[in-house]
């Protein structure tokens, strides 16, 4: 289990087991020592979460709303966000949306839930992001919105710096061109989408084994796939460097074999089981 000196959780690492370093059994937190933080708890609730999540119940998704905004662990906060964008169910998506539109969440939770939304990929909410990028957009950290509003919506990086066009405003209107374009071309913003293209596992599989040309390989392409499947994807990297034949090998098995015809276009997946729409 993933925990620092202090027991206090680490982020995911997708260089190396991903979702996988995690235990199928989850036991109730060790008794706290001196020198560990209180939201310890927090961390075991998120466990719990992607245990389930794993299984196919994703009854538990909900409660990570409201443990991400609440005061925990920083770490905490992004992996329930994280863990909402790879699982959470539309209708618990669908409230983060709302409320990103609604309210005044300060910044970590405007990056945290821009990543939830745009990781889900609803062309409807890209405008949701974008406006809450463009309220904290002064503030260095907020340049990973612009990524993430790149990463949905293109395979290219046109979109991924804002400081690359005139003004703010220039940028604003890129993006909702872009939106634009891909709502024309798919008949409704109610589609998901991950590169420009409708969400789908084998297209993603696709993806990968042509990126896998390019000197640079973005972990979030293995996370991605890895997520929707279920496939361990760790012999991708050893001692953290990335293995592109190795990744190449665990691809074409599957566009080959008989799992793949399993994943239906347009549908978001977590370790093989379909998220409730």
């Amino acid at each position: 289990m993933d925990w620092s000196r202090y027991g206090n959780p680490e982020m995911v690492d997708w260089e190396g087991r991903g979702y996988f370093a995690y235990p199928d059994v989850v036991t109730i937190a060790p008794k706290r020592e001196s020198g560990q933080l209180p939201q310890q708890d927090d961390y075991f609730r998120w466990l719990e979460a992607l245990r389930w999540a794993k299984l196919g119940d994703f009854s538990p998704m909900p409660g990570l709303v409201e443990l991400g905004r609440g005061d925990t662990h920083p770490v905490n906060r992004r992996l329930c966000a994280e863990l909402l964008g790879d699982a959470g169910p539309a209708s618990t998506v669908d409230t983060i949306a709302t409320r990103l539109a609604c309210e005044e969440v300060g910044l970590e939770l405007t990056l945290a839930w821009g990543g939830v939304l745009t990781r889900r990929g609803k062309l409807a909410d890209i405008p949701i992001v974008l406006a809450a990028f463009e309220r904290v957009a002064t503030i260095s950290d907020a340049e990973i919105l612009p990524v993430y509003l790149s990463a949905c919506l293109e395979t290219g990086y046109e979109l991924c710096d804002h400081q690359d066009y005139d003004s703010l405003d220039s940028y604003r209107h890129a993006v909702l061109n872009r939106c634009a374009e891909l709502t024309g071309r798919f008949g409704t913003d109610q589609v998901c989408v991950d590169g420009g293209e409708p969400l789908s596992v084998i297209g993603l599989a696709q993806r990968i084994l042509r990126r896998l040309r390019e000197p640079y390989f973005p972990f979030e392409l293995r996370r991605r796939f890895e997520c929707a499947t279920g496939i361990d994807c760790s012999c991708f990297y050893h001692d953290r460097v990335f293995r592109p034949l190795h990744a190449s090998a665990l691809l074409e098995a599957f566009l080959e074999g008989a799992h793949a015809t399993g994943f239906k276009s347009g549908v978001r997946y977590f370790f093989g089981h379909r998220i409730p729409d």
